[in-house]
């Protein structure tokens, strides 16, 4: 299926998938949560089951013997039988790997499982069984992979799985990966760069696809594509291995356009002087502007935040608002210091 042949589908943003989790915790419903490649459905999985306090654990199933093997077991003087062994991972009553807590079990790729192994997902969605195993009460399941129009390495779902849970598909969403690239030290002309074209965040093109040119921009592209610029920033790379790297990271098309667009760091303003209250240039083209503030914000803290606010009152005063949001969100607690309070004070006509 090609991206024009897409179905009508209810998609939500990928910063409502907690939410959907803490639904299929308390309904016991499972939850098949399906995206785009890259976009840290798995991750904010792991996430939000530490931040409930749960246990996590995933499988991924390539054959049935990845979750249980019979084999032949003697016993005491007695005719060999039949017994299973199990994946550790997987939590079943007895297993000992697993404390009194609640657990949330994944089926990681969960789209890439074959018939068989989409007939033994049938019992373990519907009655907890696998084998002659049964998992646990306290157990919560859901399942994560990839939609069938990415070329993402998918398997139609059978029409009895996809009935045994809650279906839901999410987007990939701008202002959700910002604030998690802000909080890990991405590079802040990829973050930039993201934020002024939001194509450059996920852009998969079947064509360039089916043509050999692999790599494609998503949320985990732009993380590899960060830690490259953190790289070439430290030791130059040759301008035609720094290109090969980004297109073979996030595609020719964009790959491109990206190589060309880092020219804009030789205008941006001299940060160690605005962290120190000397004067710096304010520039005019909006995409050095937007990379120019978020390398501010992660370079803000309690001692220099006082200074930022003066360089951001020089900026155009739409970008104020945009300036607020990530501090909330990315430093809160810059919000309780006296700097930031008389900044809002004297900016409430440009950020209400």
């Amino acid at each position: 299926m090609a991206n024009d042949d897409k179905p009508i589908i209810a998609a939500v943003s990928i910063s409502e998938l907690p939410g959907a989790i803490r639904v299929a915790c308390d309904t016991r419903t499972p939850g098949i949560y399906l995206g785009p490649p890259g976009v840290g459905k798995t991750e904010i999985i792991k996430q939000t089951t530490a931040s409930m306090g749960w246990q996590y654990t995933e499988v991924v199933l390539r054959d049935i013997g990845d979750a249980y093997m019979p084999f032949v077991a003697p016993s005491n003087g007695r005719s060999a039988h039949l017994e299973f062994h199990y994946a550790q991972a997987l939590p079943i009553d007895g297993n000992p790997l697993f404390d009194d807590r609640p657990i949330l079990l994944n089926l990681d790729e969960f789209t890439t499982y074959n018939r068989l192994c989409q007939n033994l997902m049938l019992k373990v969605l519907d009655e907890w069984r696998i084998g002659e195993a049964k998992l646990r009460d306290d157990v919560v399941i859901v399942g994560t992979g990839n939609r069938i129009w990415d070329h993402a390495h998918t398997e139609q779902l059978s029409s009895a799985l996809g009935n045994r849970g809650t279906i839901i598909h999410f987007d990939a969403d701008v202002d959700f990966w910002i604030n998690y690239a802000l909080s890990h030290d991405f590079h802040p002309l990829v973050i930039a760069w993201v934020r002024f074209d939001p194509t450059n965040l996920f852009a998969f093109d079947p064509k360039a696809h089916m043509a050999g040119d692999y790599p494609f921009p998503s949320p985990r592209s732009n993380e590899k594509l960060s830690r490259i610029m953190h790289l070439h920033d430290r030791a130059k790379m040759s301008d035609r291995l720094f290109r090969a790297q980004v297109c073979g990271t996030i595609g020719m098309a964009k790959g491109t356009k990206f190589a060309g667009y880092i020219k804009i760091q030789s205008q941006l303003p001299n940060f160690d002087a605005i962290l120190a209250g000397k004067p710096a240039k304010v520039p005019d083209d909006p995409s050095v502007l937007y990379a120019s503030l978020y390398a501010l914000i992660q370079r803000s803290n309690r001692d220099n935040l006082d200074n930022v606010c003066k360089w951001i009152d020089r900026i155009p005063p739409e970008m104020h608002l945009l300036f607020t949001k990530l501090v909330a969100t990315t430093k809160p607690a810059l919000i309780a210091t006296q700097a930031w309070s008389k900044w809002l004070v004297e900016h409430t006509s440009t950020i209400s």
